[in-house]
């Protein structure tokens, strides 16, 4: 109860971070509640498909933006994820690319791998095609490759 208690308040602070995300064949700036990089398409611990059509090596990742600025826009924003309405909503945008650069006036803090970390006033995000050996039970779904699994 105190976690929820403490989230709730906690999001009630929050106005968002203002971002400009630069991408190969993009500027982009504005106030975003969220920004998530990702290449698999659950997240929130599986609560959420955040995207649907993402492939693990089609050697994209993908950047969502959701925007936003009081308590009342994360809870809209909240709801919208997880019916899987972000999908298709004007206020989130989704920017597959290869290599993307956030800058904010403020902190951008980060979560690799669940691990919280300061990512300064500035983050780079590069694909590095095949640097990551990563084992695959056979039973995993083929609808998360592009290429077949052996």
């Amino acid at each position: 109860m105190r976690y929820a208690a403490d989230a709730v308040w906690s999001a009630s602070q929050w106005e968002g971070i203002n971002l400009r995300v630069l991408t190969e064949e993009k500027l982009i700036d504005g106030q975003f509640m969220l920004a998530v990089v990702s290449n698999i398409r659950l997240y929130a611990g599986g609560l959420a498909t955040l995207s649907p059509q993402s492939l693990l090596d089609d050697g994209l990742m993908e950047l969502w933006l959701f925007d936003g600025k009081n308590l009342k826009d994360i809870l809209q924003q909240a709801w919208s994820l997880w019916s899987g309405k972000h999908v298709k909503s004007d206020r989130v945008q989704c920017i597959p690319f290869k290599k993307i650069n956030l800058e904010s006036d403020s902190p951008i803090f980060i979560q690799m791998d669940g691990e919280p970390e300061d990512g300064g006033e500035q983050v780079t995000v590069e694909v590095l095609p095949r640097a990551l050996r990563v084992m695959i039970p056979d039973r995993s779904s083929q609808s998360l490759f592009q290429n077949t699994i052996n």
